[in-house]
């Protein structure tokens, strides 16, 4: 009987003062006893203070109003992580943010902002960060130089509210919860007491809850330091020394620790480069695979994490590729789409968009993916081959997704292969998979245009350069490059292994400029 939790038989109403009670002492049992968990301290310089901030005044006050912050200030605030569904958006425009400054009656706000500023008033915060309120929306407005502030709005909030019942503003996360069903237990020599029905599930009810599907909130619950989520059947409080939950049962998710780590990624750098590139891999993998309302959104919603894992593992980078001047940039780029049935989509990105996403990216496509199996320590990887972005770029050798306004660009040398041999292949000696398959077919293969570039080869003394398995990036001609560059520019198609035998490894192939 030692090893039982014991908790609470009932939960309090949602929105009352007993659970506002709860998660008070969450935050202050936090506050003392995990310092690594607690946000920068205001007067510090890793604390980072938003553009503009929700004044949300004194508990009954019928209104609320938009702040603008500026240099210096220090004011504790909470960050709200909610989904904006399908319904008219409640937004700030340079047609009402003057409004918006004067004043915002709490009657006008949606169900989830308004259940947002409660819960912000019953913590005794003066302070909110709503994206859609306190970033101007529209072609005129801030967005594109506000995004990339979220590393710091989501890390230096002092807590995150996670709207996880909320389908979208209108729909609220502070709803009736239905009673718990409870068995009361009579013993002569004991104290009654409870068994109820089990409900502490956070895979169940945040992992897999539709707000984690939503792609921006992977990187605003991994820059949290504390969250706490509101669920359709309890609250639970996570910070990096694991979860808590209303019923007062306290758990460790270790499937997501990595996410979860208040100094993210910390906790990645005390495992091993295999270990690290593993984590990185499922990071992505679990990205690509979540909605945005606004595909084009894709580089953005995850830069601020990008930006963590470049500097945390001293690599150069950007658009989900990592070099460390070993193999590390040629397993990112072994990246593929993760169904065998349905092909990526190219993202349509705006005219004006200044963002430029190169076609070996990931990050420009709709489409889950997956990354070739690699043997670590057992690949030799071909590095005069190719040449990454970053060591041709004439302004930093640290160069991020949206450092430049450019499309980055790959130098390699393009080989040509034998197309007509992979289907005669039948020991498993050979493979490609296109990115975007026409009808089912390679793109162009019947013209001989396909060519690859040589990433590395399987590491075996055994076998002979012919016959060993060479993993290869697939690369065709495409358009211009442009007014200022009028030279062919390749695209990637694609990626694979062959045997070196089929590949022409003694020419002196092709150099190419692949974006």
């Amino acid at each position: 009987m030692s090893n039982i939790q014991i908790g609470v038989s009932q939960l309090a109403k949602t929105g009352s003062k007993a659970q506002l009670e709860i998660i008070r002492q969450w935050l202050e049992h936090c506050d003392k006893n995990h310092s690594e968990c607690c946000p920068a301290a205001l007067s510090t310089s890793g604390f980072s203070i938003p553009t503009r901030l929700v004044d949300v005044g004194e508990p009954q006050c019928p209104s609320i109003k938009l702040v603008k912050t500026k240099p210096g200030d220090q004011m504790r605030y909470i960050a709200l992580s909610h989904q904006w569904g399908k319904l008219k958006h409640f937004c700030t425009t340079m047609q009402n943010i003057e409004h918006h400054r004067d004043k915002i009656n709490m009657h006008e706000l949606p169900s989830t902002f308004r259940d947002a500023v409660n819960v912000t008033r019953g913590l005794g915060i003066r302070y909110i960060w709503i994206d859609s309120i306190c970033i101007i929306q529209g072609a005129d407005g801030d967005f594109h130089q506000e995004a990339p502030k979220m590393e710091g709005v989501f890390s230096s909030a002092y807590v995150v509210l996670a709207a996880s019942s909320s389908d979208g503003q209108n729909d609220g996360f502070l709803k009736e919860r239905g009673s718990r069903q409870c068995i009361r237990i009579l013993h002569e020599n004991m104290p009654d007491f409870y068994i109820g029905h089990f409900i502490d599930d956070f895979t169940k009810d945040v992992i897999d809850s539709p707000l984690n599907k939503r792609g921006w909130v992977l990187q605003e619950r991994a820059l949290a330091r504390r969250t706490i989520y509101f669920t359709h059947t309890q609250t639970y409080w996570e910070c990096g020394q694991g979860v808590h939950c209303e019923t007062f049962r306290k758990m460790h998710n270790e499937l997501s620790s990595f996410i979860g780590d208040p100094n993210f990624p910390m906790v990645a750098l005390k495992s091993t480069r295999g270990a690290r590139i593993r984590l990185f891999q499922n990071l992505y993998r679990q990205y690509s695979r979540l909605d945005f309302t606004r595909d084009y959104d894709r580089p953005l919603a995850i830069a601020g994490l990008e930006k963590r894992l470049i500097q945390a593992f001293n690599t150069s980078g950007g658009f989900g590729i990592f070099d460390d001047g070993r193999g590390l940039l040629r397993r990112s780029l072994l990246w593929y789409r993760s169904s065998i049935d349905t092909p990526l989509k190219l993202i349509q990105f705006p005219n004006d968009w200044k963002l430029k996403v190169p076609s070996w990216s990931w990050m420009a496509y709709q489409g889950g993916i997956e990354y070739l199996e690699l043997p670590f320590q057992g690949v030799d990887w071909l590095l005069e081959e190719m040449t990454p972005p970053w060591c041709t770029s004439e302004t930093t050798s640290t160069w991020r997704t949206g450092d430049e306004e450019e499309v980055p660009e790959l130098h390699a040398v393009a080989r040509s292969f034998d197309l007509g041999r992979m289907g005669r292949s039948t020991r498993g000696e050979a493979h490609a998979i296109y990115d975007r398959p026409v009808g089912g077919t390679k793109p162009n293969s019947s013209h001989n245009s396909v060519k690859c570039v040589v990433m590395g080869r399987l590491r075996d003394p055994a076998q002979i350069e012919r016959n060993r398995r060479h993993y290869v990036l697939l690369v065709r001609e495409g358009i211009s490059g442009g007014q200022r560059q009028r030279r062919p520019v390749w695209e990637r198609v694609g990626v694979g292994y062959l045997p070196g035998g089929w590949i022409s490894l003694n020419d002196d192939g092709m150099d190419v400029v692949v974006r």
